[in-house]
């Protein structure tokens, strides 16, 4: 029943903090004469202890004109490309500062944090992209792997509602 599965998750969960990231972005609008975008990244680390303690936070970053331009053939373009990456590498950051933090702070193996990424682990899109954007979206992966190796803190990637073919 609903109060046993409640007493379970409490007891399981109890001091194992988790934590959770999501970006958010604004594209450049055309609308404007000078192309600006931004994004957002949000966190939410629960550490499910009996006080109920929990850090609930934000990063936001304007991205310039400078910022958006990209090579494309012989001319300089702005890429909304641009707005995507930047978000994917401040939710990767987040994540992995915080594993970092939560695995000096553990101590306890019996008691192992868990970072939550929303998104896949496998980025089979980044084939799709070009030179310098398809490079640091495989770097910043591979970072976040390497760290929950060397941190001990599993990742766990989830997709919700995805339309995904691979």
């Amino acid at each position: 029943n609903h109060q046993e599965a409640r007493e379970w998750a409490f007891d399981a969960l109890l001091d194992h903090p988790t934590f959770a990231v999501d970006g958010s972005q604004i594209r450049p609008d055309d609308d404007f004469s000078i192309p600006v975008a931004a994004v957002q990244v949000a966190w939410f680390e629960n550490r499910h202890t009996i006080d109920g303690r929990y850090v609930k936070d934000a990063r936001f970053e304007v991205l310039t004109p400078e910022d958006l331009t990209v090579d494309f053939g012989d001319d300089r373009v702005i890429s909304e490309q641009q707005v995507n990456l930047r978000r994917f590498e401040l939710e990767i950051e987040s994540l992995r500062e915080t594993m970092e933090k939560l695995s000096a702070s553990s101590g306890d193996a019996a008691k192992l944090p868990v970072a939550f990424f929303d998104s896949s682990l496998v980025i089979s899109f980044a084939d799709r992209l070009q030179g310098e954007a398809q490079e640091r979206h495989v770097r910043a992966m591979v970072e976040l792997l390497r760290t929950s190796e060397k941190t001990g803190v599993p990742v766990v990637g989830y997709v919700d509602g995805s339309r995904s073919r691979d």
